[in-house]
Protein backbone atom coordinates (compact mmCIF):
# COMPACT_ATOMS: atom_id res chain seq x y z
CA UNK A 1 0.00 0.00 0.00
CA UNK A 2 1.36 3.41 -0.97
CA UNK A 3 1.79 5.93 1.84
CA UNK A 4 -0.43 9.00 1.76
CA UNK A 5 1.72 12.01 0.84
CA UNK A 6 0.26 15.46 1.23
CA UNK A 7 -0.54 17.04 -2.14
CA UNK A 8 1.39 20.16 -1.16
CA UNK A 9 4.60 18.10 -0.78
CA UNK A 10 4.12 16.49 -4.21
CA UNK A 11 3.44 19.87 -5.83
CA UNK A 12 6.58 21.34 -4.23
CA UNK A 13 8.68 18.38 -5.47
CA UNK A 14 7.40 18.83 -9.04
CA UNK A 15 8.11 22.57 -8.89
CA UNK A 16 11.59 21.86 -7.51
CA UNK A 17 12.32 19.37 -10.31
CA UNK A 18 11.22 21.90 -12.95
CA UNK A 19 13.44 24.59 -11.42
CA UNK A 20 16.33 22.13 -11.24
CA UNK A 21 15.93 21.26 -14.92
CA UNK A 22 15.84 24.93 -15.84
CA UNK A 23 18.97 25.62 -13.76
CA UNK A 24 20.76 22.72 -15.49
CA UNK A 25 19.79 24.10 -18.90
CA UNK A 26 21.08 27.57 -18.02
CA UNK A 27 24.34 26.21 -16.60
CA UNK A 28 24.79 23.98 -19.66
CA UNK A 29 24.36 26.94 -22.01
CA UNK A 30 26.80 29.00 -19.91
CA UNK A 31 29.56 26.38 -20.10
CA UNK A 32 28.91 25.73 -23.79
CA UNK A 33 29.39 29.45 -24.42
CA UNK A 34 32.82 29.12 -22.78
CA UNK A 35 33.80 26.36 -25.23
CA UNK A 36 33.11 23.29 -23.11
CA UNK A 37 31.43 20.15 -24.41
CA UNK A 38 28.58 19.54 -21.97
CA UNK A 39 26.74 16.22 -21.49
CA UNK A 40 23.49 15.80 -19.58
CA UNK A 41 24.27 12.83 -17.33
CA UNK A 42 20.61 12.26 -16.53
CA UNK A 43 19.55 11.15 -20.00
CA UNK A 44 22.34 11.25 -22.59
CA UNK A 45 25.44 10.12 -20.75
CA UNK A 46 26.69 6.51 -20.89
CA UNK A 47 25.86 4.20 -18.00
CA UNK A 48 29.47 3.46 -17.00
CA UNK A 49 32.68 5.48 -16.77
CA UNK A 50 35.79 3.29 -16.95
CA UNK A 51 38.67 4.50 -14.78
CA UNK A 52 42.02 2.70 -14.59
CA UNK A 53 45.39 3.84 -13.21
CA UNK A 54 43.87 7.15 -12.12
CA UNK A 55 42.55 8.16 -15.53
CA UNK A 56 39.26 7.97 -17.42
CA UNK A 57 39.78 5.25 -20.03
CA UNK A 58 36.33 5.03 -21.58
CA UNK A 59 32.56 5.17 -21.43
CA UNK A 60 30.05 2.35 -21.81
CA UNK A 61 26.36 2.41 -22.70
CA UNK A 62 24.82 -0.85 -21.43
CA UNK A 63 21.92 -2.48 -23.27
CA UNK A 64 19.97 -5.70 -23.10
CA UNK A 65 19.52 -7.85 -26.21
CA UNK A 66 16.12 -6.31 -27.01
CA UNK A 67 17.18 -2.66 -26.58
CA UNK A 68 18.88 -0.26 -28.94
CA UNK A 69 20.89 2.91 -28.46
CA UNK A 70 18.72 6.03 -28.57
CA UNK A 71 19.71 8.82 -30.99
CA UNK A 72 20.77 11.16 -28.15
CA UNK A 73 22.92 8.38 -26.67
CA UNK A 74 24.48 7.69 -30.07
CA UNK A 75 25.36 11.38 -30.47
CA UNK A 76 26.95 11.42 -27.01
CA UNK A 77 29.07 8.34 -27.77
CA UNK A 78 30.20 9.89 -31.07
CA UNK A 79 31.09 13.16 -29.31
CA UNK A 80 33.12 11.31 -26.69
CA UNK A 81 35.00 9.45 -29.45
CA UNK A 82 35.76 12.75 -31.21
CA UNK A 83 37.23 13.98 -27.92
CA UNK A 84 39.58 10.98 -27.95
CA UNK A 85 37.79 8.67 -25.53
CA UNK A 86 36.86 5.04 -26.03
CA UNK A 87 33.05 5.01 -26.06
CA UNK A 88 31.31 1.70 -26.64
CA UNK A 89 28.02 -0.13 -26.36
CA UNK A 90 28.01 -3.25 -24.19
CA UNK A 91 25.14 -5.64 -24.74
CA UNK A 92 24.44 -8.25 -22.08
CA UNK A 93 23.16 -11.50 -23.62
CA UNK A 94 22.70 -14.64 -21.51
CA UNK A 95 24.99 -13.22 -18.79
CA UNK A 96 27.79 -12.49 -21.27
CA UNK A 97 28.95 -8.97 -22.04
CA UNK A 98 29.48 -8.16 -25.72
CA UNK A 99 31.00 -4.81 -26.73
CA UNK A 100 30.98 -2.82 -29.94
CA UNK A 101 31.44 0.65 -31.36
CA UNK A 102 28.01 0.32 -32.98
CA UNK A 103 24.90 -1.70 -32.24
CA UNK A 104 25.20 -4.25 -35.05
CA UNK A 105 28.49 -6.02 -34.36
CA UNK A 106 29.35 -7.20 -30.86
CA UNK A 107 32.33 -9.13 -29.58
CA UNK A 108 32.98 -10.65 -26.21
CA UNK A 109 34.74 -8.26 -23.83
CA UNK A 110 38.35 -8.97 -22.94
CA UNK A 111 40.49 -7.19 -20.35
CA UNK A 112 43.18 -5.86 -22.69
CA UNK A 113 42.28 -2.18 -22.07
Amino acid sequence: MMPDFPRKTLKMNVMSQKKGAENERLASEYYQSKGYVVFNVNKDFPDLILVKDGAVKGFVEVKGPEHSVHPSQRRTLESLRKLGFQAIVATVVENKVMESLNTTQNKEVNDSG
